[in-house]
């Protein structure tokens, strides 16, 4: 939720094993309110499809990588600039360290690619953007993380018929997260965060909130 504007957005992910855990299907879904001098708008986001494989990793193991596949669908309202109005693919390999016993560093790319993407005015044009994050994160206790995560977004807009604007964005957001552990082996991790904009983008610093079901895999 942004301070100065009022926006937020609330997003859901649910991902399954498909035949084991190397192979892992996703989808995740979004509702958006955003505020600002456009005036209010309220609804769902693009819906977004994924497939992840796991690379390199395992039990034990130091690095682990997972490169993402996903597709966006064109569910959003673009009138309402809830959506990009047309499919898009975006690419990610997120890739997480174990540097010490306690001590852990997630790195993430990503590119995502929207052609013919649309404003409210219905103008379109292409827009391709990237992304970069890093992350630290401290295991003070075995369920506890105090956690300093970054990203810096390279983005487009569309801003006139073939026409874009380009901008970039650097975000930095310290948190905390915990485990609820059960005896059936669920395992429930609540987390909170408050992301700092640098530069121009001190109108996105706002809190985050984060809460996951990690049910256990069992294969048949």
């Amino acid at each position: 939720r942004e301070s100065q504007s009022g926006s937020w957005q609330y997003s859901f992910t649910q991902e399954w094993p498909f035949h084991g855990q190397r192979n892992q299907l996703s989808y995740r879904v979004s509702f958006d309110h955003q505020g600002g001098s456009g005036g209010p708008s309220d609804g769902f986001g693009d819906l977004h499809l994924n497939y992840r494989l796991q690379l390199q990793g395992g039990k034990g193991k130091r690095v682990w990588v997972a490169p993402r596949l996903s597709v966006s669908l064109p569910t959003g309202r673009w009138k309402q600039g809830l959506g990009a109005g047309t499919l898009g693919v975006e690419l990610a390999l997120p890739i997480s360290i174990e540097i010490a016993p306690k001590l852990m560093t997630h790195l993430n790319a990503g590119l995502d690619v929207q052609p013919s993407a649309r404003n409210r005015a219905g103008a379109r044009a292409t827009l391709v953007d990237w992304s970069a994050g890093a992350s630290a994160i401290y295991l003070l206790g075995p369920t506890f993380n105090l956690m300093l995560e970054s990203l810096v977004q390279d983005a487009t807009e569309v801003t006139g018929q073939g026409e874009t604007l380009r901008s970039t964005t650097v975000l930095l957001s310290p948190g905390v997260r915990w485990a609820h552990n059960f005896s059936g082996g669920l395992q429930i991790v609540p987390g909170a965060g408050y992301t700092i904009g640098l530069g121009d983008a001190s109108d996105q610093s706002g809190l985050v909130l984060y809460l996951s079901f990690e049910h256990p895999f069992k294969r048949n």
